[in-house]
């Protein structure tokens, strides 16, 4: 039976990690000017919940 390398499953996985990280940092940014310019947390909260939402709809959906 041939080795495989697991060296392209660890790539990815590290740049799927690298992905979410710049992710989660680019939210909190996003949620941030959101609640400043919005005038209120939760508002912004909400905002960002429906936007997200009404995008994994579209996404399972089409």
């Amino acid at each position: 039976m041939p080795r495989t390398s697991a060296a392209p499953a660890v790539g990815l996985a590290l740049a799927l990690a690298f992905a979410t990280g710049a992710g989660l940092a680019i939210q909190a940014y996003v949620n941030g000017r959101l609640s400043a310019s919005l005038g209120s947390t939760e508002l912004a909260v909400a905002v960002n919940n429906i936007i997200g939402l009404t995008l994994l709809l579209a996404l399972g959906v089409g």
